[in-house]
């Protein structure tokens, strides 16, 4: 619990973000930036960091980690295809 619920806040920039994608149409990007972060990167952090030490606080970072790939992936992605053409549009305008 002290591990997840201040990182909490990730998750919804994650869904924001991605949400504010698949209301452009969309839709397959942000499914596969949520997929490879929330399963392939988290389970690829689980066997590194069990292969290191067997802890179980581990297992709880790894949702954190998880959505902060996941953020990250979702944001970098809605900034370079929907917001900056549209900033540059309207500097065009």
């Amino acid at each position: 619990m002290h591990t997840l619920l201040p990182l909490y806040f990730l998750q919804s920039f994650h869904q924001v973000l991605s949400n504010s994608v698949r209301g452009f149409g969309k839709s397959t990007v942000t499914m596969i930036t949520t997929i490879t972060s929330l399963i392939f990167i988290r389970q690829l952090y689980l066997a590194i960091a069990m292969h290191i030490n067997h802890d179980i606080r581990l297992v709880f970072i790894s949702w954190p980690v998880g959505w902060t790939c996941s953020t990250l992936l979702a944001f970098t992605y809605y900034y370079f295809t929907i917001k900056r053409p549209y900033l540059n549009q309207q500097k065009q305008a």
